[in-house]
């Protein structure tokens, strides 16, 4: 099954995104069978396009006690599981290595328009809209994806809340978490 997994980040330019958006969620990435596909900003300023063999080594590159909401695309009968997994998954493993996108998140927080020469970037909403789209399951309709941001991915009625997990550093491990944000245990 293909996750689509937000992150809480911690850091500025999370909190900034977080701001901007109105929202507690700043970063979206895709698992599948525990892989980890995602575009990041890391080294900042010349991130890329990840591929994670685990979420140990996804979380290497995040803040440790970064709180991560897994959601699954809503209504997907078996066949449509398989066509998404291959297609979204193919292209955005066809991704990795390409250059992340800061001039596009820049100008997305004071609402700017799409930027010449960025085609060829990727930013993380972006990534994964795109990765769907191409998949022929567009989790969201009418808005391209260079102005998607990870809020508009959480609150698509396309995708269902499945649980939330916080990396835990000693264990080397992601722990299913008390949910703040809908009360009780996960």
């Amino acid at each position: 099954m293909i996750e689509v997994l937000f992150f809480e980040g911690l850091g500025l330019i999370s909190r900034l995104i977080q701001w901007q958006t109105r929202s507690h969620v700043s970063h979206v990435a895709l698992r599948m069978d525990g892989e980890v596909i995602e575009a990041w900003h890391v080294p900042f300023p010349r991130g890329r396009v990840y591929h994670h063999a685990n979420m140990a080594e996804c979380m290497a590159i995040h803040d440790p006690l970064t709180r991560i909401d897994v959601f699954h695309v809503r209504t997907m009968t078996t066949e449509t599981e398989r066509l998404v997994r291959t297609g979204a998954w193919r292209f955005a493993k066809s991704l990795v290595g390409k250059p992340y996108d800061l001039r596009m998140v820049i100008r997305f927080l004071p609402r700017m328009g799409e930027a010449k020469g960025t085609r060829a970037r990727w930013f993380c909403s972006e990534l994964v809209a795109s990765a769907f789209e191409v998949g022929g399951l567009p989790i969201l309709r009418r808005i391209k994806p260079c102005y998607v941001s990870p809020r508009d991915l959480y609150v698509s009625p396309n995708l269902s809340y499945s649980h939330a997990e916080v990396w835990n550093p000693f264990a080397n491990e992601m722990d299913r978490t008390v949910d703040i944000h809908r009360g009780g245990i996960v």
